[in-house]
């Protein structure tokens, strides 16, 4: 198994301070902030939480891939029982949610390292064209969150009795890659790792469909049955628990 790091979040830049509340939702659930348009309340000691008088704060929009989702869906759910502060989470295909995102992102969380290089790219000042705009990122607020494991997932039963890395060489296993949303280069650091160049060539052979996203990739899996095992995060499989097992 191969781990790359995982989950970044980062904060367009027009609310550094409001971003540091919900970015620390998603690490430990801690309230550093709480703002409301241009009101800010500093939580500084015990009593001043317990006499902290609620205001109505505007709403957070946070945008991102769909491997991370439901756990950025439950932080957001979390945060906003606990502060009252309306958040709305937006993830799958980039595509899906770029444009909006420039219009008024105030997070947004990646599934790798290389990813959130793309996203401060596609979210730049000048970003599809449109001058400085609210949604483009302020690099400095970039935290690396935590490990994703990469996981093979077999068809339920694992029916080619696929048990370790080595089984994805045999002749006749097809196997499903993703290149992109994350795991550009995946694959091949996965296979590089054994520091023989004839396990890269034999897990090459074996690859049925470079899926362009992790999306399309559940779409063919579910869709086109030959394929026999699926190298992806290992959230894809706690996602959808019946279309896949672990191994």
């Amino acid at each position: 198994m191969s781990e790359q790091t995982g989950k970044r979040v980062a904060t367009p830049r027009r609310v550094t301070a409001r971003w540091i509340t919900a970015a620390a939702v998603a690490v430990s659930l801690v309230p550093l902030t709480h703002t409301a348009g241009a009101q800010m309340m500093q939580v500084t000691d015990a009593r001043a939480r317990a006499t902290m008088v609620p205001v109505v704060a505007e709403t957070l929009f946070v945008y991102g891939p769909g491997g991370p989702l439901p756990a950025m869906k439950e932080a957001a759910a979390a945060f906003q029982r606990q502060h009252g502060v309306a958040v709305e989470v937006t993830g799958g295909p980039t595509p899906n949610w770029l444009l909006q995102a420039r219009a008024d992102a105030d997070v947004i969380f990646s599934g790798a390292e290389n990813m959130m290089t793309d996203f401060v790219k596609q979210l730049g000042d000048t970003a599809g064209g449109i001058a400085v705009h609210p949604g483009r990122i302020d690099e400095s607020t970039i935290v690396p969150l935590y490990l994703r494991p990469v996981a093979m997932l077999v068809r339920p039963g694992n029916p080619k009795h696929i048990r370790r890395f080595e089984d994805l060489l045999r002749l006749g296993i097809k196997v499903m890659v993703v290149q992109g949303a994350g795991q550009t280069g995946l694959w091949e650091d996965v296979a590089g790792r054994t520091g023989d160049i004839g396990v890269v060539r034999a897990f090459r052979r074996n690859i049925g469909l470079v899926a362009g996203n992790s999306g399309d990739a559940r779409q063919r899996w579910t869709s086109d049955t030959s394929f026999d095992a699926w190298l992806i995060w290992n959230i894809w499989q706690v996602a959808n628990p019946t279309l896949a097992e672990t191994v």
